[in-house]
């Protein structure tokens, strides 16, 4: 499956840092501390989340597009992308040490590539799964990790 919109939204994350120089940054130590903890967060779920496909996946040769079964187990019993919400929060964690505007652009946009890539990677799966797919979209959000949280005794 290709990730193209996944590498579009790291490279806009990537960005941030570097434009920061040509915008007002707001300099709030508060925000910096605030973004040491989301982008810690993001870490666990990138790794937790790859982890979980190696243990649960059934993995073929470490290739993430070779899974061969719906991993709904811890993390995946949440949200059904922690791989791309952990970006998400390194994306939060880089705007809030960075603090400008041209960043927040690039954040919008990292966020924005991120949907659009899950929504084709959960066309992918259900092209695989099909009905058990179908039954885990329904239960487990996107991205939502409150409401999964919420809803996780239904799986």
């Amino acid at each position: 499956m290709p990730k193209k919109y996944l590498i579009l939204s790291i490279l806009c994350m990537l960005a941030i840092p570097i434009v920061s120089d040509f915008s007002v940054s707001l300099n709030n130590p508060y925000l910096w501390m605030i973004g040491i903890i989301f982008f810690l967060t993001g870490v666990v779920f990138i790794v937790k989340g790859r982890n979980l496909l190696i243990i649960y996946g059934e993995m073929e040769k470490n290739n993430f597009s070779n899974t061969s079964s719906v991993v709904s187990r811890n993390l995946y019993s949440i949200i059904r992308h922690p791989q791309y919400f952990g970006i998400i929060l390194i994306l939060i964690g880089i705007i809030c040490f960075y603090q400008n505007l041209i960043g927040f652009g690039f954040f919008i946009i990292g966020i924005l590539l991120l949907y659009i890539q899950s929504i084709k990677e959960e066309k992918f799966c259900n092209s695989i799964f099909a009905d058990e797919y179908e039954k885990y979209c329904k239960i487990v959000p996107r991205f939502n990790l409150f409401s999964g949280i919420l809803k996780k005794n239904k799986l």
